[in-house]
């Protein structure tokens, strides 16, 4: 039996761990920081993750990571978000909530989002934006889609992004996964477009063929050089750039959300990879998403109208 204590990153505290007893076997006392196997052949001194080898001195992977798609706004060798006081990296593949089950939402009696405590900075930044925005649309599209049966990963990229791959200042993104786990890459327009592999579906508890996972992606730094821009060729002013951000934003998410809670979209994906002729195949699965995305902008300016007046 062995007492190990930490710093954050993994490497041991000195001076007083020790082993205090000699009870246990030579395997389960190799299980140390996280739980995950110690492998000092050699001199590697790395934990074994599964699917990578963590070394603590340095607080990186010693691979890129297979999800980095997922999280473009970090180094492909990071570990925990570079926070692993907050965020817990299972298995080297990419990181949950601290207690490793998946955050949900609810409505509070206010009528505010309120998140379960292993909710992620960037979900209580963005709970907190949607309250500020006061559109009810926008709060339940949130709360749909925090109690969706959707595995939704959802992350927010707060630097100019302009890879081919998301395409050119994209502002939002929605990737179903596939089996894999991998995110998928959208090709084309909401009428013929689908994604570049297929999806991973499963019934929900009523019956209906919804995505396993999936991740929504919030390029906040796009939509600050599009306002940028706009206020270099005179469209608006300075002053209306942060009223014009949070509209925005908070739209952008609400459109990307109805991607994940749209039952009829996601018929008429499938029907698209199965080369089905069916007339699902014609559905413009951009459509209601733009609907949502105009409903939360007008409620959003009705509001901000109301407290000028």
């Amino acid at each position: 039996m062995r007492q190990s204590n930490y710093y954050p990153f993994g490497l041991k505290h000195k001076g007083y761990n020790g082993v205090t007893s000699s009870n246990g076997n030579s395997i389960a006392q190799k299980k140390l920081y996280s739980g995950k196997e110690f492998q000092d052949e050699l001199g590697l001194n790395w934990h074994d993750y599964g699917a990578r080898n963590y070394d603590a001195s340095l607080g990186r992977w010693f691979s890129i990571d297979n999800k980095a798609e997922l999280y473009v706004g970090h180094s492909t060798y990071h570990y925990s978000a570079n926070n692993p006081i907050y965020f817990k990296d299972v298995d080297g593949n990419y990181y949950v909530g601290t207690d490793g089950k998946r955050v949900t939402t609810s409505i509070a009696k206010d009528g505010s989002i309120k998140l379960s405590s292993n909710a992620s900075t960037d979900l209580k930044r963005m709970a907190n934006l949607i309250n500020a925005s006061g559109s009810k649309t926008a709060i339940s599209q949130f709360n749909k889609v925090g109690n969706n049966e959707t595995r939704v990963n959802f992350q927010i990229i707060d630097e100019v992004n302009n890879e081919k791959d998301f395409g050119d200042g994209v502002w939002g993104l929605h990737q179903a996964h596939d089996r894999d786990g991998n995110a998928l890459a959208w090709l084309g327009d909401g009428k013929t477009g689908k994604f570049s592999g297929r999806p991973k579906y499963k019934k929900d508890s009523d019956g209906n063929t919804i995505y396993d996972e999936a991740t929504i992606t919030l390029f906040a730094g796009n939509i600050q050089e599009s306002l940028d821009k706009a206020v270099e060729k005179g469209k608006i002013k300075k002053s209306q750039v942060s009223f014009y951000k949070l509209m925005l934003i908070v739209a952008v998410v609400g459109h990307e959300g109805e991607h994940n809670l749209n039952l009829a979209d996601i018929q008429a994906i499938i029907t698209r990879l199965d080369n089905d002729d069916s007339n699902d195949n014609n559905r413009d699965v951009e459509g209601e998403a733009d609907k949502i995305f105009d409903q939360i902008r007008q409620e959003i300016i009705d509001k901000f109208t109301k407290k000028e007046d």
